[in-house]
């Protein structure tokens, strides 16, 4: 016969609470591990967590029309909690923004006249004879369109069919032809160009609403910002690359207004023209150029910035020209602060009250740092606007509101020491005669 032993209560005490801690703790456990796959720890320091979301595309609509109805991929993407909505972080997939945002970039072939053919020629062979042996740069930046079949690429921005590009791609805009994505080939009319800052915009006539992009602000990327380019590498249409922004600000020497965003997404010849996306699938930048030993990609693209790109093609619809805003002064770029030393008598910086002498402190309430940046300030704005110049004269302050004139490309490649070469001298310590 079995006796059983009395379980003193000392003992059924302790093991109701080791048996009840454990309960606990499986509960505690579990409510943990189910809380671990909704968030993600993003780095040290201030804790910052970012929410799962399943399933949800890369980007929201951006193509007014013509969207693609091929089903949304399931894979997730993280969105950094209190970050601006632009940084978004880790896509695990490009491919529905690409899909959102592909239909609005074209083709574009340029049929050049034959004297014009005859004289690419005779520049090609001139060169061939007479090597640039003073280039600025070992590996000097250049043009991506694909010179010898006459290609590059561009991007509606409009469902009527305002297309941009770049100016060196259509050149004086005769025989123009533009291919979109869906097979279909149209005519583009040449509404305008402006070579200071290489953009043309042109206009097809299309029976139905054309898909199109949508702009984004070039001054809210940053360095490591993603960055997805498109366009028409050697005739390979709708192709898309990936890469990061590797800098902005890029003085290429290229022209008067250089303010390139440098981007490592591959771009080739029949680049030219395309768009550079932001994670938003909005454009940031219109692909202008490359640094190569070769005619091909080695990572190091160059883009005209959304904000110097809008305003030109703005002016453009308006009046098929453009007038970049001047001021008639010239600047010793030798000292800082900035000093004024000659003003064009009845000029816009005359009738404002400037006067040689004068240091240039601020613009609009930023510090002005060199000619060049107040220079491309000045020159992407449209004649009319107003900048308030903080100067300082004779140890006296004083703010001087100056309406800007207008003046062509032309004329500001002729009479800025900022020039289409991209300097006043070339040693930093010139004056720079502008606007």
């Amino acid at each position: 016969m079995v006796q059983l032993r009395k379980i003193s209560p000392a003992v059924f005490n302790t093991l109701a609470s080791l048996i009840g801690g454990a309960i606990a703790g499986a509960l505690i456990s579990t409510a943990f591990f189910a809380f671990a796959v909704r968030y993600r720890h993003l780095g040290s320091g201030n804790v910052a967590y970012i929410q799962r979301t399943s399933p949800t595309p890369v980007s929201e609509p951006l193509v007014g029309g013509g969207q693609s109805n091929t089903p949304l991929s399931n894979k997730p993407f993280f969105s950094r909690i209190g970050e601006p909505a632009l940084s978004i972080a880790r896509p695990f997939s490009f491919s529905p923004l690409v899909r959102r945002v592909i239909p609005a970039v074209v083709n574009i072939s340029v049929a050049a006249d034959d004297s014009a053919l005859d004289d690419a020629d005779d520049e090609t062979e001139t060169s061939e004879e007479t090597p640039d042996t003073n280039s600025a740069h070992s590996v000097p930046a250049k043009n991506i369109s694909d010179d010898e079949s006459g290609m590059g690429s561009g991007f509606i921005i409009d469902s009527s069919g305002i297309i941009v590009t770049n100016a060196h791609v259509v050149g004086d805009g005769s025989h123009v032809m533009v291919a979109l994505t869906d097979g279909k080939v149209l005519s583009g009319k040449f509404l305008g160009s402006d070579p200071l800052t290489d953009i043309a915009v042109l206009k097809v006539e299309s029976d139905s609403p054309l898909p199109f992009v949508k702009w984004g602000n070039s001054s809210l990327v940053d360095i490591g910002d993603w960055v997805i380019a498109a366009g028409n590498p050697f005739g390979f249409g709708s192709s898309v690359t990936v890469g990061i922004i590797s800098a902005i600000g890029r003085d290429l020497g290229l022209g008067a207004l250089d303010n390139y965003m440098q981007i490592d997404a591959p771009i080739n010849p029949g680049n030219s023209g395309g768009p550079a996306f932001n994670i938003r699938g909005e454009v940031v930048a219109v692909n202008a150029a490359i640094a190569s030993p070769s005619e091909g990609s080695v990572g190091i693209g160059f883009g005209v910035p959304s904000e110097l790109v809008r305003p030109i093609v703005n002016q453009i619809l308006k009046t098929g020209h453009v007038d970049h805003g001047w001021i008639g002064v010239t600047i010793d770029d030798s000292v800082f602060p900035l000093r004024v030393i000659k003003v064009d008598y009845n000029g816009p910086a005359w009738a404002a009250g400037l006067r040689p002498g004068d240091q240039l402190l601020q613009l609009d309430g930023s510090a002005v740092q060199s000619a060049r940046a107040l220079f491309r300030s000045i020159g992407v704005s449209e004649p009319g606007s107003i900048f308030a110049f903080t100067i300082r004269r004779k140890g006296e302050q004083k703010i001087l509101p100056v309406r800007l004139g207008g003046a062509s490309a032309e004329d500001i490649a002729t009479e800025s020491g900022v020039n289409s070469s991209g300097s006043g001298g070339g040693d930093g310590s010139t004056t720079s005669t502008f606007f």
